[in-house]
């Protein structure tokens, strides 16, 4: 059976329009239109920040702010379609569910919870620095003793990606968050599920 650690979102919930507004409102930047969101999905975060005129050292401090501000907005964020069944299906294949995200735990649960989906994951470690996912997922595959061989990560961005070579497990990446689908097909992640169903699909040829 497989481990499997989930990003958050992007990847579980549909938050991209609400961290999108969050953004806006804290650093009063005009809204981007649909062509310069296009763009921005086909840069790394750093040049993500670079193109919002955001300095190094306020991501930081914007991401604790956000968080904050998006508890407040939990009841606004919904699930993606076909997670749900997903979450269910490999769930009862019994396979191990975990969640890793930068969003606060607190917020993960509430949204989880809304949904009926909490009971599907045994550990949820939020609030991960946007920098830090590979130190943290170390951490998280030695305190539950997971094996890497049969680990995986799934999340919508390059930095999971990076993350998950960095450690030495398998990263699945989904087209439906914020990184352009070239963009994830370029950093070779160990497989590309363009539905939740995918995701399955790849675990399971891979066992």
């Amino acid at each position: 059976m497989a481990n499997i650690i989930f990003d958050f979102d992007g990847t579980i919930a549909d938050s991209l329009e609400v961290v999108g507004d969050i953004f806006y409102e804290m650093t009063q930047h005009r809204e981007l239109s649909d062509a310069e969101v296009a763009k921005i999905r086909q840069m790394s975060l750093r040049q993500v920040a670079k193109r919002l005129h955001v300095h190094w050292w306020q991501i930081p401090i914007l991401l604790m702010r956000g968080r904050k501000i998006m508890a407040g907005k939990a009841d606004e964020i919904s699930i993606f379609k076909g997670i749900p069944e997903t979450l269910k299906q490999l769930k009862a294949d019994g396979h191990k569910l975990l969640v890793m995200s930068s969003n606060s735990a607190k917020t993960i649960r509430i949204i989880l919870r809304r949904n009926n989906l909490d009971g599907y994951f045994v550990k949820i470690y939020g609030d991960i620095g946007l920098f830090s996912k590979a130190q943290v997922l170390r951490r998280v595959l030695l305190t539950n003793r997971l094996g890497r061989k049969t680990s995986y990560y799934i999340g919508d961005e390059e930095r999971d990606i990076e993350a998950s070579l960095r450690v030495g497990i398998h990263c699945i990446a989904v087209a439906w968050g914020f990184s352009d689908t070239q963009r994830l097909r370029e950093m070779y992640p160990y497989g590309l599920a363009y539905k939740p169903a995918d995701i399955i699909k790849i675990i399971d040829q891979s066992s």
